[in-house]
């Protein structure tokens, strides 16, 4: 399922939003991706790694993770 039909099209309101985007995401952005999931184990051991910025700005649209997180309504990520 893409990213606009998981969360009822929320990044339509900023641009368009597929497949290169959320590979981009997912390669590059982590943590960011995690928070806007949700997905609490994946965003907690990449926080333990170490090797993971919580503070790194996306080049989308210059948020952290827990701008994703809080945008995307995963308030235990934020």
């Amino acid at each position: 399922m893409d990213i606009e039909h998981q969360h009822n099209n929320p990044i339509g309101d900023f641009g368009h939003w597929n497949k290169t985007s959320e590979d981009v995401l997912k390669n590059k952005y982590p943590l960011h991706r995690a928070s806007r999931d949700g997905d609490m184990e994946t965003l907690s051991l990449l926080l333990v790694s170490g090797q993971q910025n919580p503070l790194l700005e996306d080049e989308f649209y210059g948020w952290t993770p827990a701008h994703w997180a809080a945008y995307f309504g995963k308030v235990c990520c934020a």
